[in-house]
Formats: C-alpha cells, sequence, structure tokens
C-alpha cells in the first residue's frame, strides 16, 4: 500500500537547524543518503545532502550546503557532533554514490567508509532471480526510476512518482536549475524539494527487496567490496574523462559512460 501522505522536506540552512538535525540522526544506526548538485563531482557544484533516516512521519533533511558551506559538515551540534562524522561514521545507504562521494571527497574532503550500493545490490539480486547463473551479467544495469517502477510500491505517493518525472524532465531540458529554488516558496520550490526527497524516500524499501533478499551465491561480499571501492576510487580520478567513462567497481568490463557491460 502506498502512502496516504506527502513526504515532509524539512530544508537545513542556517546551524541552529542544522544542530537539532544532526543530533536527531546521530540517534540513528543507518542513513539513506543522497546529493543534489550541477555536473555532482568535483568537477561541478554541491547544493544538497538529502538525508533519511526511515521515520514513518517521512520527515527528510534537505541540508543547504549551497548556503552553509564548509559548515554544513564542520559546525559542532549542542551534543558534539557533526555532519562530518555521521556521513564517516554511520552506515549510509546510496544508491550509485559515485558522484556524490567524487563532490563530498574533493570539494570537502567528506569520506563516507561504511556504504551499501543498492545499484550493485540490485544486479546481484537479478543475477539470482533472473538468470540464477554465476557467470550471467545483466546487459544494463538499472538506474534508480527503473528501479523504482520495479520494486517500491509502498515507499512513494503517485503525486511523488510524478512530480519526480516532471522536474527531472524540466532540469534536463535546462528550463530552470535545482539551486534557484529551495529556499524559496514557489510552487516550483515545492516541486523541487520533493524531487529531493524520492531518491532517499525509496531507498529502506529497495534494501529489504534487493539486498535484504536472496543474493546470487558470493553476492553479498561482492556488493559490500565494490560498495567501498566505488567510494575509495573518489580518491583516485586524475580527470574528467576517467571520472565519465572508465570502469568503476560494477560489472566486469562495465562502461560507466554508457551503463552496459562491453562484451
Amino acid at each position: 500500500m502506498r502512502p496516504n501522505s506527502e513526504c515532509q522536506p524539512e530544508v537545513i540552512a542556517d546551524v541552529l537547524k542544522l544542530s537539532l538535525a544532526v543530533d536527531d540522526l546521530a540517534q540513528k544506526d543507518t542513513l539513506y543518503v543522497d546529493c543534489e548538485g550541477d555536473n555532482l563531482s568535483r568537477y561541478g557544484a554541491l547544493y544538497t545532502v538529502q538525508i533519511y533516516d526511515g521515520n514513518p512521519q517521512r520527515r527528510v533533511y534537505l541540508i543547504d550546503v549551497d548556503i552553509l558551506g564548509k559548515s554544513a559538515f564542520d559546525s559542532i551540534s549542542t551534543m558534539g557532533n557533526t555532519l562530518r562524522t555521521l556521513l564517516e561514521t554511520k552506515r549510509l545507504v546510496f544508491f550509485d554514490p559515485r558522484g556524490d562521494i567524487d563532490a563530498l571527497w574533493n570539494l570537502f574532503r567528506v569520506m563516507p567508509d561504511n556504504v551499501l550500493c543498492l545499484q550493485l545490490a540490485e544486479i546481484a539480486y537479478r543475477r539470482r532471480t533472473e538468470k540464477n547463473r554465476a557467470d550471467w551479467e545483466p546487459q544494463f544495469v538499472n538506474g534508480l526510476a527503473k528501479c523504482i517502477d520495479r520494486y517500491c510500491v509502498e515507499s512513494l505517493t503517485l503525486n511523488e512518482i510524478a512530480i519526480k518525472a516532471r522536474v527531472s524532465s524540466e532540469l534536463k531540458a535546462g528550463k530552470f536549475q535545482y539551486s534557484d529554488f529551495m529556499l524559496s516558496n514557489t510552487n516550483n520550490s515545492q516541486d523541487m524539494r520533493t524531487y529531493a526527497c524520492v531518491d532517499v524516500l525509496c531507498l529502506p524499501e529497495l534494501e529489504r527487496k534487493v539486498w535484504q533478499g536472496k543474493l546470487c551465491s558470493g553476492g553479498e561480499k561482492w556488493v559490500l567490496e565494490n560498495s567501498r571501492s566505488r567510494c575509495v576510487r573518489a580518491k583516485e580520478y586524475v580527470g574528467q574523462e576517467v571520472f565519465r567513462s572508465k570502469s568503476n567497481a560494477v560489472p566486469p568490463r562495465f562502461s560507466y559512460a554508457h551503463h552496459k557491460l562491453i562484451v
């Protein structure tokens, strides 16, 4: 059954709200994380970090890095926590964290250590459920939109899915910029906040269905090792062409640029 209420985005754009949010998140064992930006990588800009802790109210913290800058990560909360510490010590669940980690590390020197990549988990899940052969490789990896369609029937409202699709299309068409609407009170800003929330609201359900489902033989080890590799390699990129085109801890001979295995 789909949620009967819309998500509750909470924009964090001052250090007082940041302190309250960080202390709240510090009590959780697992955080579901995504980042938004312009050309999200060392070559672009990081605008927001979205964090969801699985709460039933569907509240998502949208931490405005564009406004807070470095203090978003290093401002010390009332209870002595920082966002940097949470991201570097908590168990974090991403869907394909490569661009996020590249930006976090190279722009702010934040390096998450305990990361689960659900894009990789979904591959290991399909290896078993679709072919049940250890040597089978999918011809394509699935993006988040396809995973939402396939697995996430309980975590998002139909309105949230529609907003996500529409805003994604408008951003790609260059009709507006993500950073333009985060703090304003227009209809566009509300839709943009919902757009930002969707990518983390769906992760608990996706984790439950693909990671906690039955993976292929050796799948858990493969997913964890390569989730970590995707993070570590953020330190190793030597140029934009390498970041965009080289294989990076996805199935063997995988082309990041085309989301396709080269056979």
